[in-house]
């Protein structure tokens, strides 16, 4: 994939939206958890397309599958994050609407990772 190629990946680009919602949420949450639970949404958050784009630029399909793992790794962090913060009551948001950008990318990661395999 060519330098910046990435920014064409429909995954890449929902991450980023998602990000954008997680960015939005931490802005809304009680001042004593900005830097437990906030900094651990926003760390995980960007993890998932920081690593589409590293993947991407990488040599190898190998490489990539590997990168697009440990995003979806970082998506499922997100993911019990986000359930934290819904149970805890720490902040009015559109919940349905990112669990929705939650489901759209992990779809979209584990369809990627799918169609990279290297045969065994």
């Amino acid at each position: 994939m060519k330098a910046g190629g990435f920014k064409e990946l429909l995954v890449w680009q929902q991450s980023i939206e998602l990000t954008d919602m997680v960015y939005d949420i931490c802005r809304r949450l009680p001042k004593e958890e900005l830097y437990g639970l906030g900094l651990q949404m926003r760390r995980s958050a960007a993890s998932v397309p920081a690593n589409i784009a590293e993947g991407s630029g990488r040599g190898s399909k190998k490489e990539f599958v590997q990168h697009l793992r440990i995003a979806y790794g970082s998506l499922c962090e997100l993911e019990t994050h986000v359930i934290i913060t819904q149970r805890q009551k720490l902040v009015s948001y559109d919940w349905q609407r990112l669990d929705q950008k939650l489901s759209s990318v992990s779809r979209l990661l584990k369809l990627l990772i799918q169609s990279l395999k290297l045969p065994t």
